[in-house]
């Protein structure tokens, strides 16, 4: 069958725009973006794609946020699959974990970026990208640092019609104003706005809570409002500090000028890392108050925790019992866990610190506890020393491995009484 030549003309130049048409389709899929932003900072990666999803020129880039403590197989083959990645790189077994996805990657000429620090054998050995320009942004913080970032690696790799701008500095230590999530450099300007909302406290005791740098970055914190609010309910006045290592924002903040503690107690939700006795210990001693070592669970969900015969794993106990114990802390108490949630603005699924309600209530109640404590008379204190017994049996007690009671405290009784 033959068409008539007057019909070959319009079907030719249909067929060519369908063609067209087509190809557009194809060049128009959706750019996909996988992001590894930390744990700490998965509250700040959604915070910047909600400002990102207000740009119409983005308005085709997927975005997917990944805990890097524990991506599952979706999240690694999403990653495989992306155009571009940008990893907080944490080490070797982040790397370890990630190295198909990135081998994928590359075969197809795609990037996975390096922006945490710092960048070692493991994430040279599995073909991360370093990018210091890039790792400037994650370095300084912040939701809008890190929307900057991703404007400029699409402006910049994948010619995006978007305004680009330098990362704006976020400060190293302070002092962070919940609610408004402004902070201060100074003691006394966080005091008097905060005695501006709460005239009737001007009398009240002062707790200090020192907490990481990267939660005051999201700008806002579930956790730390519940354990504010326990605390000050229970008849004091809050002072949250941020910075690392930790004894710099407790000397700076929470000594006056005459080198006198202005809290009567320290709960530490930081206070982890980078304790070292030299520092640390003088800076305590200084303070002289109880210091309360709050726990947020790194990776577990509160139903795996309560599940748990073990609670906490064997490698957080080392930094979450062992490495507070530098700062002086005790009474560890967990306070919160990890939980899986969905952004109701974006969709996306993202793991938060969720306070666990009644943990928060025990956190607080010892608090008071330990300051009424320092005020109670020593006659009225009772005091129980626990000796390592095992196997059991009386003839089995002994001090090993613990420093021997000297004999006045071991035995407090007044001499030829033979009783307390």
């Amino acid at each position: 069958m033959f068409l008539p030549t007057k019909f070959l003309a319009p079907l030719c130049r249909a067929t060519f725009a369908l063609l067209i048409l087509l190809a557009g389709t194809v060049d128009a899929r959706p750019l996909s973006v996988v992001l590894f932003p930390g744990d700490p900072a998965m509250q700040t990666a959604v915070n910047a794609v909600r400002q990102l999803r207000q740009d119409k020129a983005l308005k085709d880039v997927r975005f997917r946020i990944v805990s890097s403590s524990s991506p599952g197989k979706d999240d690694i083959d999403a990653l495989a699959r992306a155009d571009v990645g940008l990893i907080y790189n944490m080490g070797r077994e982040l790397a370890n974990t990630l190295e198909p996805a990135v081998a994928s990657l590359r075969e197809r000429k795609a990037h996975a970026y390096a922006v945490g620090a710092p960048y070692e054998e493991g994430e040279q050995r599995i073909g991360l990208t370093r990018d210091e320009t890039l790792r400037e942004y994650a370095q300084a913080g912040g939701a809008d640092n890190y929307a900057a970032m991703i404007r400029l690696m699409l402006a910049r790799d994948f010619d995006l019609p978007l305004k680009t701008v330098p990362p704006r500095p976020f400060p190293a230590i302070g002092i962070w104003a919940p609610g408004s999530g402004e902070v201060f450099d100074r003691f006394e300007s966080f005091r008097d706005a905060y005695l501006r909302s709460h005239p009737d406290r001007s009398d009240r005791q002062w707790v200090g809570l020192v907490f990481n740098r990267v939660t005051a970055q999201a700008g806002s914190s579930l956790l730390l409002d519940a354990m504010i609010k326990a605390i000050e309910v229970r008849g004091f006045n809050v002072i949250p500090v941020f910075g690392y290592p930790s004894e710099i924002p407790a000397e700076r903040f929470l000594l006056d000028d005459r080198g006198r503690a202005r809290v009567v107690a320290i709960v530490g939700l930081a206070l982890k890392m980078g304790n070292v006795p030299a520092r640390t210990i003088p800076v305590m001693q200084h303070l002289d108050v109880p210091v309360i070592n709050a726990i947020s669970l790194y990776n577990q969900s509160r139903e795996e925790w309560e599940a748990s015969p073990l609670g906490l794993s064997l490698m957080e106990r080392a930094w979450q019992l062992s490495g507070a114990e530098f700062a002086g802390a005790i009474a560890p108490t967990v306070v919160a866990s990890k939980e899986r949630l969905k952004d109701k603005e974006t969709g996306i699924e993202y793991l938060t610190e969720m306070p666990i309600p009644e943990r928060i209530d025990r956190l607080a109640d010892r608090v008071r506890k330990w300051v009424s404590l320092r005020y109670e008379l020593n006659s009225l204190k009772r005091v129980a020393v626990i000796y390592y017994n095992y196997p059991p049996g009386k003839e089995n007690v002994g001090a090993a491995y613990l420093n021997v009671l000297p004999l006045p405290v071991a035995d407090p009784r007044p001499a030829g009484t033979g009783r307390l």
